[in-house]
């Protein structure tokens, strides 16, 4: 924090699992506030090796202008004279998390002078060698983070061991004993002390015994003694996660366990307890880098010196060489064939070298030859640019569960197509960014269906009647970019069949052309409305919760009527990118709990919030015609008030509960400020 106002970048060194990402992402929340946008790109060294830095410029843009459209691009320089020309004038604050190579740094921030004036950025990495910088550089400042002391080694152990900050006396010394095995590294601590809570003392004995006959800084003999608790399932689900879902939601693999006959529910929650992953926001899966590196450690030594017998090939390279080679064997589970330099059409006789293969992600390419018996136990399939017509022939996909296919030119014939739709099991479909797509292919053999995710079609899209008949469907996702005289066409059917959905988001410009919503449904939120919503929408909507209108082309939205007699169960809306809109009606929504108002540059009124004294959570984001709130204080319930770039002129007029979490930000003449409206209170100093 002291060293930040000298140098435009700063890097946070030491090694794995002493807390670099913690202290980056504490010294972010702390100052992110001071800069007019931040971004934080999460295993940059990860990413990098998988050949996707394109993928980390696209997400640096997506962050610091909020999701916004911006030009596309295909590659890593285009990307790199995008951030220049767009930063250069913003004042940012960049987090670039676990980075060990200088073209890394070269393609993201590679010159301070891409960014505005006092922007910062933060580099978290595990050797500075590869920083090539001269010791006069004056840009770069380094901090070596070391370990922890006995005392806090101790602490931090006792938090997961026991849930308190100090061990019980009977065992006091043993607690000291093995926390000091450690070498205070932050990770070990929580591993291991997270594996020994509510453990026999004899176990705990057990424990320190093998830490006894470990190498004192042989960090994988440590993070092993709990890896050695779990059974062969735990073991399998948390290689799949090191290997391929960090970062990933955690629903989508699930479904993949469980065709497996994992029990992904009960065994998800074993790793959390002990440490060895995290459910994060979101319902994100996440799992530190040493773990991470940990696990796929594991996959190394079951056979050091041939990849081949491997049970998961992450590396593209490796993997592409084994099965060009035709080398697959029996032991491969998984393979990732994404980001390869050449194209390449597989063979059935390269998989067939591979009968135990259950998760399978191809980029680009086609599938030749006659698939008989082969992927007969492939359960997740994700293919970007795949091809509009497959090839293969006599291809049974019987135990697939996830089907992701983006990138496409396929059309409506879906050739070939059919053979990945047949599965009981399937339980999620999702198509992005295919932008011929007009029709959907049948689901009518996808009879388990869970999730159906069609995303970012960008031409004249039918919606197959063979939807209607999915009756087990939870979410259903039709957002497609709107064009003129483009609209999503469906067929005469009746979204009210889907007696189990429960989360609908669609592009709607039209509201009429749906039909009627199921009864289940708890979430919907529609896109680019542009005509009047009828009250009949809703008519049957009795358990809808939350509601959202998104980039809604509407001057006035009358909640009040056209949710009907659904006014006391609707707990949670959301309007976003309304630029048309005036007025909202939303004075009666009495049970309404959280409401959010974004990016509405034409809404001026603001009285109605006085009317909703059951809310909780309040956020006015982007409003720039709203310049007076009311007072508020008949809003009791009132939470959380997060405003930021309203030109409002009253804010010292507020009345809310003393604990209520107010966060100010960009409001006119008021400074910034995030904490408890109390504390804001007594610090304004007079009148704005």
């Amino acid at each position: 924090m002291e060293i930040l106002p000298n140098a435009s970048y700063l890097v946070i060194h030491g090694m794995g699992g002493i807390g670099k990402t913690t202290l980056a992402s504490a010294v972010c929340n702390r100052i992110s506030k001071q800069f007019q946008e931040y971004s934080f790109l999460l295993d940059v060294r990860d990413v990098a090796q998988r050949g996707r830095i394109i993928d980390l410029q696209k997400q640096l843009l997506s962050e610091i202008f909020q999701g916004r459209s911006l030009e596309t691009f295909y590659s890593v320089n285009e990307g790199i004279n995008i951030i220049r020309e767009r930063f250069r004038d913003k004042k940012v604050l960049l987090v670039l998390d676990d980075m060990d190579n200088w073209d890394q740094l070269s393609q993201l921030a590679g010159e301070s002078n891409w960014f505005g004036p006092g922007s910062k950025i933060i580099i978290t990495t595990r050797n500075i060698n590869f920083l090539s910088i001269k010791e006069k550089d004056r840009q770069f400042k380094f901090y070596e983070l070391t370990g922890l002391d006995s005392k806090h080694s101790l602490q931090l152990f006792s938090r997961h061991a026991f849930g308190k900050d100090f061990p019980p006396d009977d065992l006091d010394d043993i607690s000291c004993r093995i926390s000091s095995k450690t070498g205070g590294l932050p990770l070990a601590l929580e591993v291991i002390g997270s594996s020994l809570c509510n453990k026999s003392k004899r176990f705990w004995k057990e424990t320190l015994k093998k830490l006894d006959s470990e190498p004192k800084q042989e960090v994988f003999n440590k993070l092993h003694i709990s890896y050695g608790l779990l059974d062969h399932h735990q073991r399998e689900i948390f290689l799949d996660i090191a290997c391929y879902f960090i970062g990933k939601e955690r629903l989508y693999p699930y479904y993949m366990w469980k065709a497996c006959n994992y029990f992904p529910e009960s065994d998800v929650l074993v790793l959390s307890r002990m440490s060895l992953i995290k459910i994060v926001e979101n319902d994100t899966l996440w799992m530190h880098d040493q773990l991470r590196d940990f696990g796929r450690e594991i996959i190394r030594r079951e056979n050091i010196n041939n990849t081949r017998m491997w049970s998961r090939l992450w590396e593209p390279e490796i993997a592409f060489r084994v099965v060009q080679m035709k080398q697959g064997t029996d032991k491969i589970v998984a393979l990732r064939l994404t980001g390869l330099s050449k194209v390449h059409n597989f063979t059935d006789e390269e998989f067939s070298k591979l009968p135990n293969l259950r998760f399978l992600e191809l980029e680009g390419g086609n599938l030749e030859g006659d698939f008989e018996n082969l992927l007969s136990k492939l359960t997740w399939l994700s293919w970007s640019c795949c091809p509009s017509e497959l090839k293969a022939k006599n291809l049974c996909l019987e135990k697939l569960a996830v089907l992701e296919l983006s990138e496409s030119d396929i059309t409506e014939d879906w050739t070939g197509w059919g053979s990945c739709l047949m599965s009981e099991d399937l339980k999620v479909v999702q198509i992005t960014r295919c932008p011929n797509l007009k029709r959907t292919p049948d689901f009518s053999k996808c009879s388990n269906l869970k999730r159906l995710v069609l995303q970012d079609c960008t031409t004249l899209l039918v919606v197959d009647g063979s939807l209607s008949k999915l009756e087990r469907l939870k979410h259903l996702q039709i957002c497609v970019m709107v064009l003129p005289e483009r609209d999503v066409m469906f067929p005469p059917i009746n979204l009210a069949t889907l007696s189990h959905l429960r989360t609908l988001e669609i592009t709607c410009v039209k509201p009429r052309s749906l039909m009627g919503l199921p009864s289940s449904l708890e979430e919907l939120t529609l896109y680019d409305v542009e005509s009047p919503i009828d009250r009949s929408l809703f008519s049957n909507s009795a358990n809808l919760s939350s509601l959202c209108l998104c980039k809604c082309r509407l001057g006035e939205v009358e909640f009040d009527d056209v949710l009907g007699q659904q006014l006391e169960k609707l707990c949670s809306l959301e309007v976003r990118d309304g630029e048309l809109l005036e007025r909202l009606s939303v004075a009666r929504l009495k049970g309404l709990r959280r409401l959010s108002v974004f990016g509405c540059p034409k809404l001026m009124d603001s009285q109605f919030l006085e009317e909703l004294k059951s809310l909780e959570a309040l956020s006015i984001h982007e409003c720039s015609s709203i310049r007076l709130l009311p007072q508020l204080s008949e809003l009791r319930n009132l939470r959380r008030l997060h405003l930021k770039n309203c030109p409002l002129q009253n804010l010292s007029d507020l009345r809310l509960p003393d604990t209520c979490h107010l966060m100010i930000e960009g409001c006119g003449a008021f400074p910034s400020f995030d904490g408890d409206y109390k504390k804001w209170k007594d610090t304004l100093s007079g009148p704005y």
